[in-house]
């Protein structure tokens, strides 16, 4: 798979996708995503970087669209935030965030890693405010 995702100590999980990411590895990360949110609450910081951008067309995309939407909203809270340096992954990212947004969970897409981190980091803590 072009992506691995790892706990970054501000958090969040990253997930880094150095390829294009298929139909596949968009399900075995739709997998991850979830055993993650085991407590009701994601956060990530998806980083595809260099030219990697998201390969699954909008037809291929509907049954994980469908899932991630599904899981979504039986969440508590959480936030992606998408960077994506190029036209083209910033165009399938927004599609993906148009898709899957949900009233608990907010999606964005940036095109640098220091505002999507910042933003991450902001919503993480609104949430986290509402919360009490």
């Amino acid at each position: 798979m072009g992506a691995h995702r790892q706990q970054s100590p501000l958090g969040f999980f990253e997930n880094y996708v150095s390829d294009d990411l298929t139909f596949e590895d968009g399900l075995a990360s739709l997998r991850e995503i979830k055993a993650a949110g085991a407590d009701g609450t994601v956060y990530e910081l998806v980083i595809l970087e260099g030219d990697a951008t998201i390969a699954i067309s909008y037809e291929q995309a509907h049954p994980i669209a469908v899932d991630a939407h599904s899981f979504f909203i039986s969440l508590r809270s959480g936030a992606f935030a998408f960077v994506a340096p190029t036209d083209g992954a910033f165009g399938a990212c927004r599609q993906i965030a148009l898709r899957m947004a949900s009233d608990d969970v907010e999606l964005a897409v940036f095109r640098a890693r220091p505002e999507a981190e910042r933003w991450l980091l902001d919503t993480m803590a609104r949430h986290v405010a509402q919360r009490r």
